[in-house]
């Protein structure tokens, strides 16, 4: 069959698109199950860079590998649609009560399992394809991985900007794998294997256009959204900045935001407070910039101080039209305002950008469990706020933590905001009630702890609200609880929270996994503190480790293969903590991952692909010069990763361009040391395919979970990248001292 030859290609970039899309439907899907945080990218390409390498090593273990190709191919989307609903109804089957969440172990388990198992397919797919090729001449896997590359980049671009949003995940999943099975009735060389599978590729394409997969994910998620205990179901919408859903229960709406509730409205009494004690903190309101909270309550809270502008930002505006329906005449009527406008941006940039300059400005952020909302406590941040104060402006931070306690990570959290805060704004003052507020300003005589003075402009106003007088400003701003507060963040370290070192993303991590615990564990420590204790030995356990093995080898003339394997392990660890600081910091910049993550992982896997292509043709054929040329790429890499990433805060495009870079250097290494260690099996690549495939993306999944989960909070992107960086240079060592000692000395 004409065909057949060219089954590295065909079936290469038939399972580069299933991989891509698999990979990004379930890293969203992971992002909701923990609402927005970047632990979900950490632990999920983890657990599915993880299942790839398992899957290599199972094939492996078989004698026909090739046999394995065509019921991995059939299995591989109900495998897939599996993880999809264990993410989906994690409460359910975690057994959480309404309203509840799942405890962070388990969360970790629920996404490394669910991902994992679509990660497995993909490696079984993988090595089974190479062990297929028809000939070991013509470098069958390197071409393999080039066409799965190019797969790749293509479905990761028609997701981000065609289905994203529009189609169903599972309708997506269904394509992915029919174009998985139509490559299979191309390439085989049974016409029974071909005829069955262009079938099921049919029935699948007939699933995803027909309605079947759309009904199915409509049920998942209904069912999921029953567990949240925010009511019924009233409204969904998929935007490219989350899953959007909202609740009704007796006359109250709940709008929940990747599976977390964001707010409920109407809520009169509670949620315009803040907005109340940072307009009366300025003496005289005229221009307001509200960034973040929604439409409802707190802008009619603004407004009834007088302004003459009000300015809010809503970073989608499919937001607003969800809550449109459902928003209570007040709010209604705030929205229609003339004096106010909506600015469809995300709040961050807006500041960054706009020219025009305001009296007071409300942050309402929520808490810092992820990149996208610390940016919005960052010294860089502040810094831009002040540039667009009035002389005598202020501004408005609201943190966790109430009037009464605040729980450790809590007042830890506190005591970051404050310091950053204080590093930008000589005159700082802190409110505790159900939520902290920080009331900060440059010139002094604006914001004020005097209870009398406040109650003073709040009466000279004429406010009316229904929820909201004079007389509350005594309780809010009684001496002994600020007193009390201010002792318990004073106890904590005071340090200041940065865009390239986001120390506040810690500490909400470390307060989002306590909110986690249940009533007996309060008081045990934390994964996130044990991380930020112990992180450091997870760079001293491999040195450890590699250190006698090199010992060992000096004096034996051994195969290169070892050296090959530890320096694609450790090329693979370095590429995905890259690329995951690459994710990370294009959240910083761009404000989205949720829809942006397709892109990158198109173009981290477009530059594997060139970067393989060029180390075919360009880099000297021989194996031992090839590795050690890698090595110092990857190296050089991490090198530059740190600081251009750490200082790219306002620049996604460059954010964007370094993923495609990382792609290549990490993409050039794999024919180079796939060579290496071919070398000793006369270049046939297909016998070195199962280590080189495995130890990648095992490699990979180190490197994804240490970076996002560990080592990314507690140390920053530079430093992160130096960690790394030190690791490559000990693969480097060994390859120099390999060619050395004469194991595979280059022919």
């Amino acid at each position: 069959m004409r065909f057949e030859a060219r089954s590295p290609e065909i079936l290469g970039a038939a399972l580069g698109a299933w991989a891509a899309l698999a990979q990004v439907v379930l890293v969203r899907e992971a992002l909701g199950v923990c609402g927005g945080n970047e632990l979900a990218v950490g632990l999920g390409l983890a657990g599915w860079l993880a299942g790839v390498g398992l899957g290599a090593l199972f094939c492996g273990a078989f004698r026909d590998r090739a046999a394995l190709l065509a019921p991995s191919a059939a299995l591989a989307l109900p495998v897939t649609v599996l993880g999809l609903a264990m993410l989906r109804l994690d409460r359910a089957l975690l057994g959480v009560p309404a309203g509840g969440d799942p405890g962070l172990c388990a969360l970790a388990a629920l996404l490394c399992v669910g991902l994992g198992q679509g990660g497995l397919g993909v490696g079984v797919l993988f090595t089974a394809s190479a062990a297929a090729s028809p000939s070991k001449e013509g470098s069958p896997v390197t071409r393999l991985y080039l066409a799965e590359a190019a797969g790749a980049l293509v479905s990761g671009l028609v997701f981000a900007f065609v289905l994203a949003g529009r189609a169903a995940p599972i309708a997506v999943l269904a394509v992915g794998a029919a174009l998985v099975l139509a490559a299979m009735a191309l390439t085989r060389p049974s016409r029974a294997a071909r005829f069955v599978c262009g079938g099921l590729g049919l029935a699948l394409l007939a699933v995803a256009f027909t309605g079947p997969a759309a009904r199915l994910d409509r049920a998942l998620e209904e069912r999921a959204f029953a567990s949240l205990g925010a009511g019924a179901l009233a409204a969904s919408a998929e935007s490219p900045y989350g899953r959007l859903e909202l609740g009704r229960s007796l006359g109250q709406s709940q709008l929940v935001t990747d599976g977390r509730v964001t707010f409920a409205f109407p809520d009169p009494w509670d949620r315009p407070v803040p907005v109340h004690l940072a307009m009366t903190e300025h003496p005289h309101p005229r221009r307001v910039l509200l960034l973040g909270g929604g439409p409802t309550d707190r802008l009619e809270a603004a407004l009834a101080h007088g302004p003459s502008r009000v300015v809010l930002t809503v970073l989608d505006d499919r937001v607003l039209a969800l809550l449109a329906p459902f928003l209570p005449p007040g709010a209604r009527a705030a929205l229609a305002d003339p004096k106010v406008a909506v600015a469809h941006d995300d709040g961050r940039r807006y500041v960054g950008r706009t020219s025009e300059r305001f009296d007071v400005v409300f942050v309402d952020a929520g808490e810092p469990v992820s990149a996208r909302a610390n940016r919005y406590y960052t010294r860089e941040f502040f810094e831009s706020v002040r540039r667009i104060l009035e002389p005598g402006g202020s501004v408005t931070v609201c943190v966790p933590g109430g009037a009464t306690v605040l729980a450790p990570e809590a007042a830890r959290f506190a005591a970051t905001v404050l310091a950053t805060l204080g590093s930008v704004f000589p005159r700082v003052v802190m409110v505790p009630g159900v939520e902290t507020t920080f009331h900060a300003a440059a010139q002094e005589g604006v914001v004020t702890k005097s209870a009398s003075e406040l109650a003073r402009r709040f009466e000279a106003r004429g406010v009316r609200s229904r929820s909201f007088t004079s007389r509350r400003f005594d309780d809010l701003l009684d001496p002994d609880r600020m007193t009390e507060a201010l002792r318990e963040i004073h106890e904590q370290p005071a340090v200041v929270n940065t865009d390239s070192r986001p120390l506040a993303y810690l500490a909400g991590m470390e307060l989002w996994e306590r909110s986690l615990s249940a009533p007996g564990e309060t008081r045990a420590p934390t994964w996130t503190g044990l991380a930020e204790r112990f992180a450091i030995l997870f760079l001293v356990a491999p040195l450890a480790a590699w250190l006698p093995w090199q010992a060992r080898r000096l004096v034996s003339r051994s195969s290169p293969r070892g050296e090959a394997v530890f320096s694609i392990a450790t090329t693979g660890a370095a590429g995905m903590a890259v690329e995951v600081a690459v994710l990370i910091a294009y959240e910083t910049a761009a404000g989205t991952l949720y829809t942006g993550i397709a892109l990158l992982t198109a173009l981290f896997m477009a530059g594997l692909g060139l970067g393989a292509y060029a180390a075919m043709h360009l880099v000297p054929r021989r194996p031992a010069i090839a590795g050690i040329v890698a090595d110092a790429a990857v190296l050089a890499l991490l090198l530059a990763s740190g600081p251009l990433l750490a200082n790219a805060a306002g620049a996604p495009a460059l954010i964007a361009f370094w993923s495609l870079s990382a792609g290549a250097v990490t993409g050039a290494a794999f024919p180079a040391l796939l060579g290496r260690a071919a070398a000793p099996a006369g270049g046939d690549e297909r016998r070195a395919a199962l280590a080189i495939e495995a130890a990648d993306h095992l490699g990979a999944s180190l490197g994804a979970l240490v970076t996002g989960a560990i080592w990314l909070p507690v140390f920053g992107v530079a430093r992160t990248c130096l960690l790394f960086a030190a690791l490559k240079a000990a693969a480097l060592l060994g390859q120099l001292a390999a060619v050395r000692r004469g194991a595979g000395v280059p022919r």
